[in-house]
């Protein structure tokens, strides 16, 4: 089969805009045709993907769910051609291991030829993996895939002589490890591989981008629907690195002009930590959590949802959440990862208080692999906060009713940091107003404490928290091992 140049369309609108309800009236376009059009939707969660199914039972479409996560066979033999039905649903994780699969697998690749690929809300732009092996002394045998690579601009190539052996040797047990395949998947992808090695451990780190956008290439049609979606990391990947095309959808999938808009209410965004802290931690929140969730309170008062980290080793903050702004201040916990909850519309509330930001030794990593591999860092890690924190965010604060047509009842947003409102007033709300409440750093001594510990969740060993931090090792050892706040 000849290959065509991919080109990745996308749909950019708000959270309400309409995006799903218009690919469905597409579809429905397609019922009376003889020969009707081939779709594979893909959404984030198989709550969703029912969801898109019973919509579509209403409107007498066939359509199937592939209902077990990471069910790629039953996705390879829903899409033969002898099975009847032209609308198939599945998940963004499903369908990212098809696709890492039908890299090396010309049948798999085949039988997207005739589907338009959809892609509801935007999946993650890398695809890869960090790979720590612990006491590896014997190289040779674990590791004979060393002796296939080769060395340009710092990272590991694999040599193209090489290929069949490394593919055989991924399928072996040596390499069982999730995320050892992640690793290797890159460089039989032609992706570089950094290692490095301390004793007798040794660290594999390699990413590329997501398998998915393969299918811009192998599908007849590929579209992913998203807020932000054209400034995504996604989309930075497929343009900058899988050297896509990228375009404006057509018309026939994109919601009504007057709802890609949020209603013009009255919004005001509340800062939490104090304008000096522009990129909200763990251990600054963990700070908010022990001392100054009553403020908090005073700001929303009793009808709220709210949405937390899950407990960490420096806090617990879900528990704590649960039970102060939870239990004793009447809020109602939702997962950050809200797709689809829409059912809290007659709320005017929302308080977000979580953060999703990489640690110093992971931004070391990543810093030294776009180095080596020609990314800008800085864009990269912009990218990622992106997706991590600020649209998670506004995700988030869209289950509200900031998407209720019928009500104009003023709204209070709360957010970690400056930064967050700051991206929330430029690309969703730009009429709003921002407060802070202006939550300063804890004590030094308090802080150094909840910054060893934020180290020490991260992963960091006390060497490293102690050259991270710039403090002593007495000073790292004297926290290391103390309680989390409760």
């Amino acid at each position: 089969m000849t290959e065509k140049k991919p080109v990745v369309n996308f749909v950019n609108a708000i959270c309400g805009s309409g995006k799903s309800h218009r690919l469905k009236e597409y579809i429905l376009s397609f019922k009376r045709e003889a020969i009707p059009e081939k779709f594979l939707i893909v959404v984030p969660t198989h709550a969703l993907a029912e969801q898109f199914k019973q919509d579509l039972n209403l409107l007498r479409i066939p359509n199937h769910h592939i209902f077990v996560e990471g069910a790629t066979l039953n996705l390879k033999s829903t899409l033969a051609d002898n099975f009847q039905t032209n609308v198939v649903i599945t998940t963004h994780e499903c369908f990212t291991n098809y696709c890492h699969l039908a890299t090396f697998n010309p049948e798999m690749r085949s039988l997207l030829a005739e589907h338009n690929v959809v892609v509801d809300e935007i999946p993650d732009g890398w695809f890869g993996a960090e790979a720590t092996i612990r006491h590896a002394d014997r190289t040779a045998e674990n590791f004979p895939f060393l002796e296939w690579l080769e060395e340009r601009n710092g990272l590991l190539y694999l040599r193209e002589e090489h290929y069949d052996n490394l593919y055989k040797y991924y399928h072996e047990k040596h390499a069982n490890s999730d995320n050892l395949k992640k690793v290797l998947y890159v460089a039989l992808d032609g992706g570089g591989v950094m290692h490095t090695e301390c004793d007798s451990s040794y660290s594999f780190f390699a990413y590329t981008y997501n398998p998915i956008l393969k299918a811009a290439t192998w599908a007849k049609g590929f579209t992913v629907l998203g807020a932000g979606v054209n400034r995504s990391g996604f989309v930075w990947m497929a343009e900058s690195v899988a050297q896509m095309a990228v375009q404006e959808a057509g018309e026939h999938l994109q919601p009504d002009p007057d709802r890609c808009k949020h209603k013009n209410v009255s919004i005001k965004i509340v800062v939490v930590l104090s304008e000096e802290i522009r990129r909200a931690g763990q251990s600054e929140l963990a700070h908010v959590f022990s001392n100054h969730l009553n403020e908090i309170k005073r700001v929303v008062g009793k009808d709220f949802i709210f949405a937390t980290n899950n407990d960490k080793p420096i806090c617990d903050f879900q528990t704590i959440g649960r039970t102060e702004l939870g239990d004793r201040m009447g809020g109602e916990a939702v997962s950050m990862s809200s797709y689809g909850m829409n059912s809290y519309q007659g709320i005017h509330c929302a308080v977000f208080l979580g953060c999703a930001n990489l640690g110093d030794k992971d931004r070391k990593r990543w810093a030294d692999y776009c180095e080596r591999i020609g990314w800008d860092f800085e864009t990269v890690m912009e990218k990622k906060r992106q997706a991590m924190y600020f649209e998670r965010c506004y995700q988030f604060l869209s289950r509200t009713s900031i998407r209720n047509t019928d009500t104009d009842h003023p709204l209070v947003f709360v957010v970690p940091d400056m930064a967050a409102a700051e991206y929330l007033k430029t690309h969703y709300f730009p009429g709003s107003t921002i407060e802070c409440l202006g939550i300063k750093k804890a004590g030094k001594q308090h802080e150094t404490r909840l910054k060893v510990l934020e180290h020490k969740a991260q992963g960091l060993t006390p060497k490293e928290t102690v050259e991270a931090m710039g403090v002593s090792l007495r000073t790292v050892r004297s926290y290391w091992n103390q309680e989390v706040c409760v």
